[in-house]
Parts: C-alpha cells; structure tokens; sequence
C-alpha cells in the first residue's frame, strides 16, 4: 500500500516535540512490513549536521530523503510562526503527486499543511484518516483564532475524514475526539499508570 504521511514537523526536526518522533517511528514500521510510505512535511531550516538526513537531494517542492525506509518531502517554507509554516509549494505536491497514494494520514488539527492535502484528497476521493495530537476543541490560547479555523477549515477537514485516531488514556481520548462521536473515531486506549 502506498501510504503518504502529512506532518508539520519530522525527522530531523526532533526538538519540535514528539510529533516528528512519533511520525518517524511508525512510518519505519510500516516501510518494515512493506508498505510504501512518503512523509510530506515543511523544511524548518538548517540543523544541526549530525542530524541531518542522509544525502538530500533537490526536487520540485524542496528538499527530498531516504531515512530507514521512509521517503520525507520536505516544502520549501514561506513563512513561518513557531512550527506553523505556510507551504505554497503543498498546492503543487497535491496537485501532481498524490494521486500516487492509495490512504493518507494527517497528523495535526492547527496547522496549514493538513487542510491543504484533505481538500485535494476529498476532490480525488483518497481516503485520508485525521490524528488531531493534541486538544480536539479550543481551550487555550487564541481562542478566536482557533475558532475560527475550526469554521473555515478544521470542520471540512473533520468531516471528509474517513476515522479520527485518538491514543493515550481514557481522558486523554476524551480531550482529543472532543465533539466527534466515538463511532467516528478509531482509539489506541493506553493503560494508565495505576501506581
């Protein structure tokens, strides 16, 4: 199967939280099992050279890689607050790439990238699964800001989603599918620490 992965951040951007470690380890596993998968991420900038991906090569969207098994496309960022980025070049990607992928997996609620390839893969009927990480529903800074994504973008977004994934404990989930029913949502319970 081929599986294209959308991720604000990944490898070797590992200081911007658990999202690229979490992105990177499941991708490996799925290339392991033999499946086809391609990270579609934003070029943050220079890092550190030990950290770098092996031999990036140029390609029409920026920067491509080969890490374990895992082929990362790094978009040539325009303009950038924090990890959100603005990737023009996504536009392009989708437009001439993704009918190559047979399923693909958002990671993230709050950002650009993901409501770009969700609105190309709606429109050519790929099936795309949507992982929120984090808080389904706006409770912490800039309430109006996310509400307002949430009404132009995150709700369309949502809704063309063929599943929800949810992981942590029951709380946790609870706080991630927040307005979405639990029929809608495929959850990984973890076990809470019952110390």
């Amino acid at each position: 199967m081929r599986i294209l992965k959308v991720s604000q951040t990944y490898y070797p951007y590992l200081a911007e939280g658990g999202r690229p470690t979490k992105v990177l380890a499941i991708s490996r596993a799925l290339a392991q099992r033999g499946h086809s998968v391609t990270v579609l991420t934003a070029d943050l900038g220079a890092v550190d050279k030990s950290t770098r991906p092996p031999e990036p090569e140029r390609c029409p969207w920026g920067w491509r890689s080969h890490y374990h098994g895992v082929e990362a496309i790094y978009l040539r960022s325009w303009a950038r607050y924090r990890t959100l980025t603005v990737n023009p070049l996504a536009f392009r990607f989708c437009s001439v790439g993704l009918r190559e992928f047979d399923l693909v997996h958002i990671y993230g609620l709050y950002d650009l990238l993901g409501c770009v390839v969700a609105s190309y893969c709606r429109r050519r009927r790929i099936p795309y699964v949507v992982e929120p990480m984090g808080m389904f529903q706006p409770i912490v800074r800039n309430l109006r800001l996310k509400r307002l994504y949430h009404a132009l973008l995150g709700k369309p977004m949502l809704r063309g989603a063929g599943r929800l994934i949810a992981s942590g404990t029951a709380a946790d989930v609870a706080a991630q599918v927040g307005g979405a029913t639990l029929e809608d949502a495929f959850i990984l319970l973890q076990q809470q620490d019952e110390r």
